[in-house]
């Protein structure tokens, strides 16, 4: 199932914010733009994990 608008997430777990985010990206290049754009949306995240 491709999605055909950007998808985001949000769930609090004990005082931790879970941020989902998902897009469909036709290449390898839209891919790790979408990655540092949530990167800089998210910029005070602990951790983000980027999936291609």
């Amino acid at each position: 199932m491709i999605p055909e608008h950007p998808v985001l997430f949000e769930e609090e777990i004990k005082k931790s914010v879970f941020i989902t985010q998902i897009a469909h990206t036709p290449s390898i290049e839209l891919a790790k733009a979408f990655v540092d754009q949530v990167k800089k949306q998210h910029s005070s995240a602990d951790i983000i994990v980027g999936a291609l």
